[in-house]
């Protein structure tokens, strides 16, 4: 869990969690809580402050299925803001909304390719149209 998780980490490093809350610029109580898994969902930000003062990543604090809780649930909100999005269009259809939501899939997975990698599947968008 969190807590353990930065414990562990805190320890590793030989601090103290009082000179931890201090660093982050929190009461030892709110550490406290965070630490024994008493305040279980800390804002990123606060994770980002922990990771910080503890010279690790916020996803070095966190465990394996937090992180995957963590992804769905920014997975599930940008379902739904999408979802919000098209629904306010009240002359989309059904099947304009998934293929909307099917090409902007695409296209962020295009967007994480290099140049030279868009080049090639231009190349066979190319191909596939001349086809049909």
């Amino acid at each position: 869990m969190l807590g353990d998780n930065i414990v562990k980490i805190r320890k590793l490093k030989g601090m103290s969690a009082a000179g931890c809350a201090k660093k982050i610029g929190i009461s030892r109580g709110y550490y406290h809580d965070i630490e024994n898994n008493i305040k279980k969902n800390p804002s990123m930000e606060m994770l980002g402050r922990i990771a910080l003062v503890l010279g690790v990543t916020t996803s070095e604090l966190l465990s394996t299925e937090e992180k995957l809780e963590l992804a769905l649930g920014s997975l599930n909100e940008i379902d739904k803001t999408i979802e919000q999005y098209y629904m306010s269009k009240s002359d989309i259809s059904n099947n304009e909304l998934q293929t909307n939501a099917e090409t902007n899939v695409l296209i962020n997975k295009i967007k994480k390719l290099s140049n030279k990698e868009r080049k090639i599947v231009e190349a066979l968008i190319d191909q596939i149209l001349k086809e049909e």
